[in-house]
């Protein structure tokens, strides 16, 4: 290894013409004279062909909920020659974090060997094996065959959609492990050889790097996330600052854990009525400068004799401008609570407490204006908005009422301000709750966690047991001490 030196001088237009896509260096030792350093995908004496290569652009989601402590996924993209021996030509390895990126995209080139007779005539196909990041558990594989052989350059773009447990586990399993190398480490797998690298392909825990996944790495120390969460490491191939990544506590946020959540103490009063149902939903809205309001839903399951539960804001600088409570029975019976209204001088505030009192509930339209007035059509309907605010409801002044698609508040001066809101959580597409649910979710495209609201005498993680039919069974004796009642999530939209 020799060290270049950077000359002043400037180069002539030769110099630089000569190596068209890569860097001209001219050596004083032995044996002297020019080199060229060519970029990954042009070859030649001078840089001037272009290699025959994929351009994949990758777009990976999250399928459902996962667990925070294990929330990293090691994906291995391979162009495979399918012949009678299945030939790895090139491949990348990335890290997708479900809990730090939305719907991430990445651009991954894989390149063909150089003047490859079979290149053009072969059948070729991309692969994208997925495992745990931090067990290496085997998560999934896709496979798309790769069409039009004939061109030099192809982009290829593609959603994947991460599932939350293993599918065809043993079949893949076996299929890695099916030689004996020992040229990765013991932690690592194999998943065959490369031949653009002329290596084996080791996929690496988070915990170890290098080809053969001997060096250890551990960027995490006890001040890198200031005590508030978990380090987890990542890539040594990112830059410095990328080289871990911070799981935070409830009540701490940011990219080191440094700063402290928005907190939020909720006490119920004994004359408000609580579902039997025990779910709260707390809907907080953030008013925008620029466009529509942003809202987060949290989701809370009331125990019993509890009068007072505490929340955290999401991962933001400034709390909510309007909070509200539904207390949730089922699709078609609900109430609201006006929680707070921020005033712009308590913006500041990290901490508010707030009582959940009769008066504070949310009016429907069914309960102000007759079946007339309701049946008309939302845009003639909402003409007679004003009249609930200037006009006492039973003797008592209304501070809030809503319909299918409006929340509307009443200002000081006895007028009304609506804004569009949401009353039905978001689903989630791939889970039905055995049909005998509700599944909510804490974001529409990006979530995080979820959880089924079951039916009466239906319980379990997907609503999967049943109570109904028997008069005595062990699922209703233990069930009760098997499912977590402390669930607690935000859901965006």
């Amino acid at each position: 290894m020799h060290r270049i030196v950077r000359s002043a001088q400037v180069f002539s237009d030769f110099v630089l013409w000569h190596c068209n896509f890569g860097l001209y260096v001219r050596s004083s030792v032995d044996p002297p004279g020019f080199y060229r350093f060519c970029l990954k995908n042009h070859y030649g004496d001078r840089c001037q062909f272009q290699r025959k290569r994929i351009i994949l652009t990758l777009k990976l989601q999250a399928k459902s909920s996962f667990d925070r402590q294990n929330s990293s996924f090691k994906l291995v993209v391979m162009l495979v020659r399918n012949s009678t021996t299945t030939n790895i030509l090139s491949h990348e390895q990335l890290v997708y974090k479900p809990f730090h990126e939305c719907l991430p995209k990445y651009k991954i080139h894989l390149f063909y060997p150089i003047n490859d007779s079979l290149s053009s005539s072969a059948n070729h196909s991309k692969h994208v094996h997925a495992s745990n990041a931090i067990t290496l558990e085997y998560v999934d594989t896709w496979q798309y065959p790769l069409l039009f052989e004939f061109l030099p350059v192809r982009h290829i773009a593609k959603l994947l959609i991460v599932p939350e447990s293993p599918l065809g586990f043993e079949s893949m399993m076996a299929k890695i492990n099916s030689t004996n190398c020992t040229f990765c480490s013991k932690p690592a797998i194999r998943l065959g050889y490369d031949v653009d690298h002329n290596r084996q392909i080791c996929v690496c825990p988070l915990n170890r790097t290098g080809p053969r996944c001997l060096v250890p790495f551990n960027p995490c120390n006890e001040s890198s996330c200031n005590g508030h969460g978990q380090c987890l490491p990542i890539d040594i191939n990112l830059p410095v600052i990328q080289h871990f990544s911070c799981i935070c506590n409830e009540e701490w946020f940011g990219k080191y854990c440094e700063e402290s959540k928005f907190r939020i103490n909720v006490n119920i009063a004994e004359d408000v009525t609580i579902p039997s149902s025990k779910i709260a939903f707390i809907h907080l809205i953030r008013i925008l400068v620029l466009g529509e309001p942003s809202s987060f839903t949290y989701f809370r399951r009331i125990q019993n004799k509890m009068s007072n539960f505490t929340l955290f804001e999401a991962d933001v600088d400034t709390p909510s401008t309007v909070a509200f409570v539904q207390f949730y029975e089922h699709r078609d019976h609900f109430d609201y609570y006006l929680l707070f209204i921020q005033k712009y001088t308590d913006m500041f505030a990290r901490e508010i407490h707030i009582k959940i009192e009769p008066s504070r509930r949310c009016r429907s339209i069914h309960e102000l204006f007759n079946e007339t007035i309701v049946a008309q059509p939302p845009l003639r309907r909402v003409k007679n908005y004003q009249r609930p605010c200037l006009q006492p409801h039973n003797g008592e002044k209304l501070i809030c009422f809503y319909d299918e698609k409006l929340m509307c508040l009443c200002d000081r001066t006895n007028h009304t301000d609506c804004f569009n809101f949401q009353t039905t959580p978001s689903g989630c597409p791939w889970n039905t709750c055995s049909g005998r649910g509700m599944c909510v979710q804490d974001h529409e495209r990006c979530p995080t966690i979820s959880v089924c609201i079951c039916e009466a005498c239906i319980y379990g993680s997907n609503c999967q047991f049943t109570r109904a039919g028997y008069s005595l069974s062990l699922d209703a004796i233990i069930g009760s001490h098997i499912i977590s009642t402390q669930q607690v999530f935000f859901i965006r939209q």
